[in-house]
């Protein structure tokens, strides 16, 4: 790898504004699979030591809709070597979502997927 930070400009132009540029960053240099970059929570980061430890996927079912899952066999289960040039991207996607969640009062125990419930929640019509 050169010795500049890769960023968004070392992707194909298609792929530039599709997925968050760490999403895009992970998956173009690192060997992670399909799914797994996706999965990756902040626990499964240690951007001190620039490893990723994956442990779980998302796949895509049969309707479409994104389901988390185990890795085919214990070796799915590893740690990958992060590029030191990209840990930086991280680190200020990190921080960013820090920054976020703290502006709109949301605590770390709030998950996504928590908010889909809320937006559920919200969508429904009032009673009477």
């Amino acid at each position: 790898m050169n010795a500049s930070a890769p960023t968004r400009r070392h992707l194909p132009h298609h792929c530039r504004s599709a997925v968050p540029s760490h999403g895009l960053l992970l998956a173009a240099f690192t060997t992670l699979r399909f799914g797994e970059p996706t999965s990756l929570r902040r626990r499964d980061l240690d951007l001190t030591r620039s490893v990723a430890l994956v442990r779980r996927a998302q796949s895509e079912l049969q309707n479409g809709t994104p389901a988390g899952k185990a890795p085919k066999s214990t070796a799915g289960v590893r740690p990958v070597a992060l590029p030191a040039e990209l840990v930086p991207e991280l680190a200020h996607h990190r921080d960013d979502r820090t920054a976020a969640r703290t502006t709109a009062g949301v605590s770390d125990d709030v998950h996504f997927h928590d908010l889909r419930h809320t937006g559920n929640t919200l969508a429904r019509p009032a009673p009477g």
